[in-house]
């Protein structure tokens, strides 16, 4: 039976032989006399002193004997074999250690893998670092996450024994304490000027991304219904409000999710650390993170689904029937409700077919003819109690009359569809938009200030187009294509007319080439653009 007493090496707590314990303070002191080592030097050593005990099978909180301290300077030699520093050569077969593949931070540009490759084959570094650009180029990037794993399984080289053993050296004490001060001369991996940058630049990409997530957050939970495209109104049974709601819930924590995983990202940035401990939180949140986002989008598009569904059978359509139309071939129409509005030339009775939801709000039209003209007035009539996606989105209204010869829309939008005119003029109001389809041989057309034409699934021979600044129009294919254009306008008041081929091209009277692309050489007010 020995007495033990308490003591630490490296700052791991041992118990140890008293014996033992004075015998390893003499060794100790006698290693610091010898090798006039410094504090750092005598850190190394103790810190290889703990491997050594832990090879032996003492570890923290283990008994530290006689025999352990003579096995410790067995390994290591003893202080008077170094006394003469000019002695201290050791023949390199003679202690050698075995290999060990460690990350060599202190060499190392990004973690020091390929630095730790590098030492552990005795080749120049250069070499892994070309052979690893080049194989993320071949795999296009996909070699960056074997990287990523090799940089998370693959131990860093911490002590100057474990750097020694990187690349198969002697562990001694002149090792050790040559070892040491080298580190005390070398810049830390992380203060690197290139270090630096990627840290910034990582920390910084993270934290935008971080914020973008933070930002999406806010409008989910803020507005949410264009979102979604519907509002959470209970209108429904079985389940459907609670997929909607349930994906509502999803999108949040995922976003949530996201914001964390991103703020742990710029913490490895800027702390240069890709512990363990970090590769698994960040794992679990992905893990988390994929599968709510999953669930968002299955519970969201079953939720809207059914809700769809639901929504399609409260869907009517009322048919209001409208003066007689007979002889009419010129109209106006004023647009004042907020769902889509569509004329349809036909020889049927004149009449409105109005789509929307039942109870919810309609339009009126109404309709006031003199000789061969007449003026059409749509306007909203009654509330809807659900979103205006769900109420304006499954509502129209569509007139069917004569063929016109001339449409004149005031303001609001209106689709104008004809099988087959000759001839056709428009006039388009301020603000308003107008769309033509079907076959057209002869179009004249007027459009006012901010107001729109498009005529793109419109079959035209020839147009004679009148545009305001800031005006615009699209066509497809015509053959003959006359512009009245200002050529004077204000800053920033400037109308785009796009087509898709021309024949003959005329700006204010004056032919353009339709293959030089000079048109606005000829008016500056316009801007024209021919795909």
């Amino acid at each position: 039976m020995k007495e033990i007493t308490r003591i630490h090496i490296a700052r791991t707590p041992y118990s140890a032989e008293v014996d033992a314990k004075k015998a390893l303070e003499e060794y100790l002191a006698a290693i610091k006399h010898a090798l006039s080592a410094d504090d750092d030097a005598m850190r190394e050593i103790e810190a290889r002193i703990v491997e050594i005990l832990a090879g032996r099978g003492i570890a923290n909180e283990g008994v530290i004997t006689h025999k352990d301290v003579d096995a410790i300077e067995a390994q290591l030699g003893a202080p008077s074999d170094f006394a003469d520093e000019d002695a201290a050569e050791i023949p390199a077969e003679q202690n050698v250690s075995e290999r060990r593949l460690m990350r060599n931070t202190s060499r190392g540009a990004l973690g020091g893998v390929c630095a730790g490759i590098a030492d552990y084959y005795g080749v120049n570094v250069m070499w892994p670092r070309l052979v690893a650009v080049l194989v993320a180029l071949i795999t296009s990037g996909t070699a960056i996450l074997v990287y990523i794993v090799m940089w998370v399984i693959i131990p860093p080289a911490r002590t100057a024994a474990e750097k020694l053993q990187m690349r198969g050296k002697p562990v001694t004490l002149a090792a050790l304490k040559s070892e040491s001060e080298e580190d005390a001369t070398e810049i830390p991996e992380r203060s690197k000027p290139f270090v630096v940058l990627v840290r910034v630049l990582l920390g910084i990409g993270f934290i935008s991304a971080g914020l973008v997530a933070i930002a999406m957050l806010v409008a989910v939970v803020l507005v949410r219904e264009p979102l979604f495209g519907h509002s959470l109104h209970d209108f429904t049974k079985g389940g459907m409000l609670a997929s909607v709601g349930s994906a509502y819930v999803g999108a949040i924590v995922s976003a949530l999710l996201f914001v964390v995983l991103m703020g742990l990202g710029a913490y490895a940035s800027f702390a240069w650390r890709l512990t363990k401990r970090i590769v698994i939180v960040g794992s679990v949140i992905t893990v988390l993170g994929l599968a709510s986002f999953g669930a968002t989008i299955g519970l969201g598009m079953y939720g809207v689904n059914q809700i769809n569904q639901k929504i399609d059978q409260l869907k009517v359509v009322d048919t209001v029937p409208l003066a007689d139309l007979s002889g009419v071939s010129m109209a106006t129409v004023e647009d004042d409700s907020s769902i889509a509005v569509n004329y349809v030339a036909t020889n049927d009775t004149p009449h409105a077919a109005v789509d929307h939801l039942r109870g919810q709000n309609t339009v009126k039209v109404q309709v006031i003819k003199t000789n061969d003209m007449t003026k059409i007035i749509i306007k909203d009539e009654g509330t809807c109690a659900y979103s205006a996606y769900e109420c304006n989105g499954r509502s129209r209204v569509t007139i069917y009359g004569p063929e016109l010869k001339q449409l004149t829309l005031s303001h609001g939008g209106l689709d104008y569809q004809a099988v087959k005119t000759s001839e056709l003029t428009v006039n388009v109001g301020h603000d308003a938009q107008l769309s033509l389809h079907d076959s057209i041989a002869s179009l004249v057309a007027n459009i006012d200030e901010e107001a729109s034409l498009s005529a793109s699934d419109a079959a035209i021979q020839r147009v004679a187009l009148t545009m305001a600044a800031s005006a615009s129009a699209n066509f497809g294919t015509v053959n003959d294509l006359a512009l009245t254009a200002p050529t004077a306008c204000a800053t920033g008041k400037h109308g785009q007319l796009s087509t898709e081929g021309l024949s003959r091209f005329t700006i204010n009277g004056q032919p353009v080439s339709t293959s030089g692309h000079d048109y606005n050489t000829v008016t500056s007010c316009i801007l024209i653009n021919q795909w």
